[in-house]
């Protein structure tokens, strides 16, 4: 299934980290293009990014990634 939403986003960063960001915010999970969420996942895996799974909630797959700041991002698949 494809990114088709984002609900909220809120992070921090220390000055002069929008390299960073933007690295890991384009390159990575690739914001700028639809990317599957499985796909989306290996992607951020193969980059070395940790990822915890937390299995369904409310009948959706869910998994968590820190973003190069340590934002907890939060990814929900709709199956």
């Amino acid at each position: 299934m494809p990114l088709t939403r984002i609900d909220h986003v809120q992070l921090a960063m220390p000055p002069g980290g929008e390299v960073s960001a933007r690295q890991f915010y384009t390159a990575l999970p690739g914001l700028s293009e639809v990317a599957k969420p499985p796909e989306l996942v290996a992607r951020l895996r193969n980059a070395g990014c940790p990822i915890s799974e937390d299995g369904l909630f409310e009948g959706f797959p869910r998994v968590y990634v820190d973003d190069p700041f340590g934002n907890w991002i939060q990814l929900i698949a709709e199956v």
